[in-house]
Parts: structure tokens; C-alpha cells; sequence
């Protein structure tokens, strides 16, 4: 007869207290290597953003934006050179034709060196009423650009109320023949230049909006700027002009340059004051404390540069006169030959490509859809007033970078 033998008290809840235990210690291992798993499938996609990261973006994540946000503005400049080879997207809200050029007189240049201006001339082409009809039934607004390049052209038109009156006289002219909702005012000359004229200049806008403001419909008006504008040595007066403009254009890009001796991202977000001399992240820091953000239109390229360069490095030095501009278009199709390689460049945010040619190296940063994602998070995060294009069609019929854009700022 099998003995039974009476348990101490206690011992059935120590019993029940050890295969707990053991079952929640089987339990965390599996969560353990549920969690590896994960890990291992997502290494090579970052959980969450570089620009949430960085510590030096930190302004960022303690910038509350608004709770009723408005619309983003989706702004594309189209060159005169590009109207045969442009697809518009539906999705733009404002196509800037580029360029009515102005002279020292405020007379719009028709002629240049003898020929036709081609700003001018196509203007009045049979392609761009297609266009205009187009935008009318995308329900596009159209804005027209109107540029001085020259420091010297700069300095007798903004100092002389004649060139100025007759230049209203031929916005007047161009606001009749076309339905146009927006003036662009694109006025660049060097620095040096520009911090004497920057009184005038700014008086020029004030008195363009005065004259806008006369006009029975809304007439939009939009600044272009240097990325730097905000240090304050150049032609535009920021706070000045973020009060009476609609919008300011910081044209972020350009940092490097077909003239550069050293190859580098052409709108570096990061990496400024480290490894570049400059960024995005650094003067738009700055120009937030100048003028609203709602009206700040980020700049984006849809484009690059090409190099031969010394070797294939990040950083490579370049040699002369052979850097070259190449539309997106143009990269895609440079990414599908052979022996071409993608690169990233994690300090920028930025892609760039490598590839040897009859024993020579070339390099090409550009910009795609994964250094634009970031461009757009980051105007969604401080709340800018969107975006502006430089410049339609260079994308050609490739559709990646507006899948982003539609993605992060379709409204």
C-alpha cells in the first residue's frame, strides 16, 4: 500500500509560486528573441528620424505648431527652357513661369546681345497658353517671376522712382494678358552689393505690395532668398519683408556648386560647421526667428552635380571644369548603368553616386526620395508654409519624388 504522507502547510503555494516563475521566465526570453527578430528585420530602416535625433535640431521637438494647420503650398518654378519637356502635377498649387527679366529702366527685356529674350518670347508661345490652360483646370494658381541678376541693373532701377513707376506700368501690361495670381520678385546680386541697396530694395517690395493691394483680385507676392538671407549680408532685410510678402522663398540648394573643388551635397539638411562650411539646418534656424514660418517655402532641388574627382570618397577633391549640372531624370538614368553605385552620405542626409569611366572617377550628389522624405518632415515639423521646386521638369517622367511629396504634403 502506497504511503501518503501529509504536505506542510504552504507547500502547495510554493509549488504554484515556482511554475509561475518558470513560465514568466519563459515568457521574457521568448519576448527577448520576439524582439531580436524585429530588430533584425527594421536594421536597416531607422526607427525613428535622424531629425528627431540630433541634438542639435532639438529647437525642433520644443517647437509646438499650431492646432488647425493650413495648407501646404506646393510651389514649382518653370524656366522658359522647360516648357516643352514639363509634365505638371495636379498637385501643385502654384506654377511660377521663370523669367521677365527687368532692366536699370523697369522696361522688361525683350531683347538680349541683339536676339530675342526667351523669357520674353516664349512667354508668348502657343506651349505656354497649353500651360495655362492646364493649371486653369488643375486649379493651379500662376505666378509670373521677374528678376535683376546684375548689381549695377539693381542699383539705377531700385534708385530711381522714373525705372520704378515704368516697371509697374509693365506688371500692369503682363497682370492683362495672363490670369496671373502671383508676382515673384527674384532679385540676386552679390553681397557687397546688396547690404547698400537692401533700404531700397525693400522699399521697392513695400511699394510693389501697395501696388498689388490696388488691384480688385489678390494678386500674391513672393521673395526669393539666399539660404544665408538672415545674416543680414545681403539685399533682403527679413523681418522687413516677411511683413509685407506673402511668402519668402529660401532657396536651399546650391551649396555645392559645378565650380566646386570639392564634390559635396548640393542641399546638405545637416553636417554645417562640421564637415561642410554650411546647411540647411543652420540658416533656417535662423530664419524662423525672422519671419513667420507659415511664411517660409522651403527650397527643393530636382537636380544634382557631376564630378571627376580624385578617388571615390565622400569628399573627393575635384578636378576643373568638370563639373556639370544633371537633372533627376538624368541621375535615374546614371543609377540604372552598370557599375554605378549609390552612396549615402548619413551627415548630410543626402544620396550621392560613384562609378569609374575610362580610369577616371566621377561622383554625383542629387537629391531622392529618402533625402526629400526628410526635407518634408522637417517642414511639417516646424510648420513652414511648404515647399518650392527647382525646377519643374527636370524630373522628367518620373514619378518617386512627387509619390513623397504627395505622400508628406497633399493636403
Amino acid at each position: 500500500m502506497k504511503k501518503f504522507t501529509r504536505k506542510k502547510p504552504g507547500s502547495n503555494k510554493q509549488s504554484v509560486k515556482k511554475s509561475l516563475l518558470k513560465i514568466s521566465l519563459i515568457t521574457f526570453l521568448g519576448a527577448i528573441v520576439v524582439a531580436g527578430l524585429i530588430l533584425a528585420y527594421f536594421k536597416q530602416k531607422p526607427l525613428t528620424s535622424p531629425i528627431s535625433q540630433l541634438s542639435q535640431f532639438k529647437f525642433i521637438n520644443t517647437y509646438v505648431p499650431p492646432k488647425n494647420k493650413e495648407p501646404k503650398i506646393i510651389y514649382g518654378f518653370l524656366p522658359y527652357w522647360n516648357l516643352n519637356r514639363v509634365q505638371l502635377n495636379p498637385k501643385l498649387t502654384h506654377v511660377a513661369y521663370f523669367r521677365l527679366a527687368i532692366n536699370d529702366d523697369g522696361e522688361v527685356m525683350v531683347n538680349n546681345e541683339g536676339e530675342a529674350e526667351m523669357g520674353y518670347k516664349r512667354l508668348q508661345s502657343e506651349r505656354f497658353l497649353d500651360i495655362i490652360n492646364q493649371l486653369e483646370k488643375n486649379q493651379t494658381q500662376l505666378d509670373i517671376v521677374f528678376t535683376i541678376f546684375n548689381a549695377d541693373t539693381a542699383s539705377q532701377f531700385l534708385n530711381s522712382n522714373e525705372a520704378k513707376a515704368n516697371f509697374f506700368k509693365n506688371l500692369d501690361s503682363v497682370l492683362l494678358a495672363y490670369p496671373i495670381k502671383g508676382v515673384n520678385l527674384d532679385v540676386e546680386v552679390n553681397a557687397s552689393a546688396g547690404a547698400k541697396l537692401k533700404p531700397q530694395f525693400t522699399q521697392f517690395v513695400t511699394e510693389t505690395k501697395a501696388h498689388l493691394d490696388q488691384k480688385p483680385e489678390k494678386i500674391q507676392l513672393s521673395i526669393d532668398v539666399y539660404p544665408s538671407a538672415a545674416s543680414g549680408k545681403h539685399i533682403w532685410d527679413l523681418p522687413a519683408l516677411g511683413k509685407v510678402s506673402d511668402f519668402i522663398i529660401l532657396m536651399a540648394y546650391d551649396f555645392h556648386r559645378r565650380g566646386s573643388t570639392q564634390a559635396g551635397p548640393v542641399a546638405p539638411l545637416f553636417g554645417g560647421g562640421d564637415i561642410f562650411a554650411s546647411d540647411i539646418h543652420g540658416y533656417l534656424k535662423d530664419t524662423v526667428k525672422q519671419v513667420p514660418a507659415k511664411k517660409i517655402l522651403l527650397g527643393i532641388p530636382f537636380y544634382g552635380y557631376q564630378w571627376q574627382t580624385v578617388d571615390h570618397s565622400s569628399q573627393s577633391k575635384t578636378y576643373p571644369n568638370t563639373g556639370k549640372t544633371l537633372f533627376y531624370s538624368q541621375v535615374i538614368e546614371l543609377l540604372n548603368q552598370p557599375d554605378v553605385k549609390r552612396n549615402w552620405n548619413s551627415k548630410a542626409l543626402s544620396p550621392y553616386l560613384t562609378f569609374t569611366k575610362d580610369d577616371k572617377n566621377y561622383l554625383v550628389y542629387y537629391d531622392d526620395k529618402n533625402s526629400l522624405h526628410y526635407k518634408l518632415e522637417l517642414v511639417n515639423k516646424l510648420d513652414l508654409g511648404g515647399i518650392a521646386i527647382w525646377a519643374l521638369g527636370y524630373e522628367g517622367g518620373t514619378q518617386e519624388l512627387w509619390q513623397e511629396i504627395i505622400k508628406n504634403l497633399s493636403n
